[in-house]
């Protein structure tokens, strides 16, 4: 067996840093069950629509996590829907 770098891998490495990082193995997740609360956190972050809210709950219910969905704590900090945000202050608000 090669010690090499598979080709993908070694150009990545050259181009990108952090990029070990990509390609190395990764823990299973079901370890961070053993990790102090405290230090718990996992956050989903991804384009409208792309399953962060699905995922999110089903991933904390495996863990025995919390779950907190961004848009309901900005909700209720706010007072007013996400929809009430965005028409009356406009997307860049609601983004800054």
């Amino acid at each position: 067996m090669s010690t090499e770098p598979a080709p993908t891998q070694a150009l990545l490495h050259d181009t990108i840093p952090g990029a070990d990082d990509l390609t190395s193995p990764q823990p299973d997740i079901r370890d961070l069950a053993t990790t102090p609360a405290p230090s718990r956190s996992i956050v989903l972050v991804g384009l409208m629509g792309a399953g962060k809210t699905t995922i999110g709950r089903r991933l904390a219910a495996a863990l025995g996590l919390p779950f907190h969905d961004a848009d309901v704590e900005i909700e209720q900090a706010a007072g007013c829907s996400i929809a009430d945000l965005f028409a009356r202050y406009g997307e860049p608000a609601f983004r800054d």
